[in-house]
């Protein structure tokens, strides 16, 4: 939060972690990107993941792809490669956002929704090359830090007030089931933090985004049927069936 709280003067900002590993030709590509398609909120990179000081960043593909809000939903939804945590903004558009705001309706995943906002006028590009090597660590907020299920919630929400505007029945029912997935999987993450109902998760869930109770249901059994231990697959079983 301090980061996002300074007074930044530049044309451009970029906050980056200090335990990643940046490519060297990073910025020069973000900025010529920006500076080529100038109406772009914002320009970010593919990654991969490491877990040493060992730098591995595939960088055979440096091409730039324009994309506007909506497919940049889809892209995200379908799971494409995007390093959150390393963008490089035009700052302009950045300060015309109440970033308190969003961090207190989103939480740690409050980089989604913000990326999706500021693409909506003017777009936004992701570069192929893999430009960053993201740190994994057992300490890291996505998996420590303060996420509640409300936050999930509002994520997919921003999500659905995308992707419903469109009229495309395929894109549309891809939603539907990526959000009662994305419901499932949080649920059971949740269930196991706190030891509390999956069903009272499920049920708030289907109620607030008109996804069937049914469907988030299957969805839920069927992730813990592949959990590979069985005194946490029996205890999640009986999390799910109280108070259904």
């Amino acid at each position: 939060m301090y980061a996002w709280s300074m007074n930044i003067d530049t044309p451009y900002t970029m906050i980056f972690h200090d335990d990643d590993i940046m490519h060297p030709e990073l910025l020069k590509i973000c900025l010529s990107t920006l500076k080529e398609y100038k109406n772009l909120a914002w320009v970010g990179t593919s990654f991969n993941t490491i877990k040493s000081k060992n730098f591995a960043s595939k960088f055979e593909n440096n091409k730039c792809e324009v994309f506007s809000q909506y497919y940049l939903a889809n892209y995200l939804m379908r799971s494409g490669s995007l390093c959150f945590s390393s963008v490089v903004y035009k700052t302009s558009k950045l300060k015309a956002i109440n970033l308190k705001q969003y961090i207190s309706l989103y939480s740690i995943v409050f980089d989604r929704p913000l990326l999706l906002e500021l693409s909506m006028d003017g777009g936004c590009a992701i570069c192929n090359g893999q430009l960053v090597s993201y740190r994994v660590h057992p300490e890291q907020d996505s998996v420590t830090g303060p996420l509640k299920f409300k936050n999930i919630l509002a994520l997919i929400t921003c999500y659905k007030k995308i992707i419903l505007n469109e009229d495309s029945n395929s894109d549309i029912n891809y939603y539907k089931k990526w959000a009662s997935v994305s419901l499932a999987q949080s649920s059971i993450n949740l269930t196991m933090r706190n030891q509390e109902s999956i069903y009272k998760y499920l049920k708030k869930a289907s109620l607030q985004l008109e996804i069937g109770l049914f469907e988030i249901t299957i969805d839920t059994i069927k992730i813990i049927i592949k959990i590979p231990f069985r005194y946490i697959k029996r205890k999640l079983l009986v999390l799910l069936k109280e108070n259904n």
